[in-house]
């Protein structure tokens, strides 16, 4: 197995247990969020950079293994372009609103009995008619291209490495009574 085999495995594990962690406490006792797990994620990108850098000046069918093992949901360059634009607006440029949005996306993909009928990749997930702002209004259009701050790329791709921070799959954009507030957004199951 190589290092980042491990760190990916290392680092899902500790996503899962710390979920669970803060979700405990949060039903227990009022449990002010101090980004743990954005933090966590954003340090694990650090640290998978610094492995997929030091692979490549290892052998070369290491290199191209590392390079294949993760596809980002088979989407193409444009369509996680496409996330990016559709995440930014929803969440806004921060690290924890668009790895919230992002969280929910992927919730939608991976609960197919439950949401399958607005389709079974990301990319159906967000163009889906009436679900995301795609298909509401024109806005996101000006983060096409990769307009948005590396914080909402970075979020991205950590939520489809590592797995949602979350369960939620739905948010609205007010208040919402028992929800969880993360920036303009409160989530909740739906």
């Amino acid at each position: 197995m190589t290092k980042f085999k491990m760190i990916v495995l290392l680092t899902a594990m500790l996503s899962l247990e710390l979920t669970g962690c803060i979700l405990y406490k949060s039903n227990i006792e009022t449990f002010e969020s101090k980004n743990v797990i954005p933090d966590i994620h954003e340090k694990v990108l650090e640290e998978l950079d610094s492995i997929k850098a030091s692979e490549n000046e290892s052998e070369e069918d290491d290199t191209v293994e590392a390079e294949t093992e993760f596809n980002y949901y088979g989407l193409t360059e444009d369509e996680l372009n496409l996330v990016y634009a559709v995440v930014m607006q929803e969440g806004g440029p921060t690290y924890e609103s668009a790895t919230y949005v992002m969280s929910t996306i992927v919730n939608r993909v991976n609960n197919q009995d439950k949401w399958g009928w607005a389709g079974s990749t990301i990319i159906e997930q967000i163009t889906y008619p009436q679900q995301y702002c795609y298909s509401l209004d024109d806005y996101w259009v000006k983060y096409l291209d990769g307009n948005v701050p590396d914080t909402v790329k970075d979020a991205v791709k950590s939520v489809i490495e590592f797995g949602p921070v979350h369960d939620y799959d739905c948010f609205r954009g007010y208040y919402l009574e028992d929800c969880e507030q993360v920036a303009d957004n409160w989530y909740f199951i739906g």
